[in-house]
């Protein structure tokens, strides 16, 4: 029998490593069928930027310390907890990612991501960024991790931060609508098909398209809402520190 930490810590740290894998293993296989334009692999000249992954597995770990053990029934207030921590994570993606396009000094870091051109995205994508500004854009996972460490209760069980990464995971993929269809299917792709909103899997897709806009992970944070929240704050600074968000012809678009 697993003692309480040392398994559930294996499993988180190592789901990002196997997961990314297989999605990339999937997404090679369907190219090689479909052949439709390049396969791009960019790669950092700095050492240091690989190992993103690990920095993610970390955060992984050091949530599950705070889950109590495997198999703990899913009630009311767990799927009240995911829905708490869903929105938490997209707020302070989009926050934080809002910032690296206003702020010099983030820009500075995060447009090194903003290479991968809309139309060659793919998963080498995820981890394609400068280390501190990789470690910025998984503010998705820090509100998990505090609650799951420092509140407990509900927000404290393995299917959350399972429910949380694996659409994070999904993001960037040259096919965002066969994946989504054929091989995962996140549960709130059911609400965003009804309401004819983006996939969980594909928002993110559409902000290296349109680099002035869906700031936010999944977009159940929406713009407006980050733009109203962060824009007085930069005002209230002043402009000398802000960039702007930079043209499409900046980002390599």
């Amino acid at each position: 029998m697993c003692i309480r930490y040392s398994c559930t810590g294996d499993y988180f740290f190592l789901f990002p490593f196997v997961h990314s894998t297989a999605m990339l293993t999937f997404e090679l296989g369907t190219w090689l069928v479909l052949r439709d334009g390049p396969f791009t692999v960019r790669m950092s000249k700095n050492p240091l930027d690989y190992t993103l992954m690990v920095c993610i597995s970390g955060v992984n770990y050091a949530t599950s310390r705070g889950i109590a053990e495997w198999g703990t029934p899913v009630t009311w207030q767990v799927c009240l907890a995911y829905a708490v921590a869903f929105l938490a994570g997209d707020a302070a993606f989009g926050l934080f990612h809002y910032m690296a396009h206003r702020l010099t000094s983030m820009w500075a870091r995060h447009k090194l991501h903003h290479e991968y051109k809309f139309v060659e995205l793919n998963t080498i994508a995820n981890f394609y960024a400068e280390l501190p500004d990789g470690i910025v854009m998984n503010a998705l996972l820090w509100p998990a991790a505090l609650m799951t460490n420092f509140v407990g209760g509900p927000f404290s069980h393995e299917v959350i931060q399972q429910e949380l990464l694996f659409p994070g995971l999904n993001a960037h993929h040259k096919y965002p609508k066969i994946f989504a269809h054929h091989i995962y299917f996140h549960e709130l792709d059911l609400i965003d098909l009804l309401m004819g909103m983006e996939r969980d899997g594909n928002f993110h897709n559409q902000h290296h398209l349109n680099a002035g806009g869906f700031f936010g992970a999944y977009g159940n944070f929406p713009d407006a809402w980050v733009r109203g929240i962060m824009d007085p704050i930069f005002a209230a600074f002043g402009s000398k520190t802000i960039v702007g968000v930079p043209k499409s012809s900046d980002q390599g678009e």
